[in-house]
């Protein structure tokens, strides 16, 4: 009877432990290298499906290096979040400044840069495109001279 007892208090204990532990499905980290990564927007992340749970999406920067032989000083990149209209143009989603123009607009604004040693960063959505699905990552380099090569960290929440 004891043991009997026991297997049906385990079992209900599982049971709860199984049905408390459901949890709703978000965007999850990816992690890639870019290998020359300049002083322009890099394109190679490809568009991540975004929860709308939240008014930001996360970047970090887990290395950053210069590919030429030179002192490694290298400790800052850039990001900026973007997403596609119908035609397949693109446009900011992370803008600071509504009258940026894409192609040559490059945010200077803390919550744009990554550094190395910190963590990740919140990197905060325009309040007019919260219902936007897809997002698209871009990284910059700081320097004009040299490319680096980088890892980078994020998530689209």
């Amino acid at each position: 009877m004891r043991k009997n007892f026991l297997k049906l208090g385990a079992l209900s204990l599982l049971s709860v432990c199984l049905l408390t532990n459901t949890s709703t499905v978000h965007a999850t980290s990816k992690r890639i290298t870019i290998p020359a990564l300049g002083n322009g927007y890099n394109k190679s992340c490809g568009a991540e499906k975004r929860s709308g749970d939240y008014s930001y999406c996360k970047a970090k920067c887990n290395y950053v290096k210069p590919n030429a032989n030179i002192p490694d000083t290298f400790e800052n990149i850039r990001v900026r979040l973007c997403y596609k209209d119908n035609s397949g143009t693109r446009h900011l989603l992370s803008s600071t400044n509504p009258g940026s123009d894409y192609d040559y607009y490059v945010p200077e604004d803390k919550n744009y840069r990554l550094c190395e040693t910190g963590g990740s960063k919140k990197v905060p959505i325009k309040d007019d495109k919260m219902n936007i699905q897809y997002v698209y990552f871009e990284f910059c380099g700081n320097s004009i001279y040299h490319d680096a090569k980088t890892e980078v960290t994020y998530n689209a929440k």
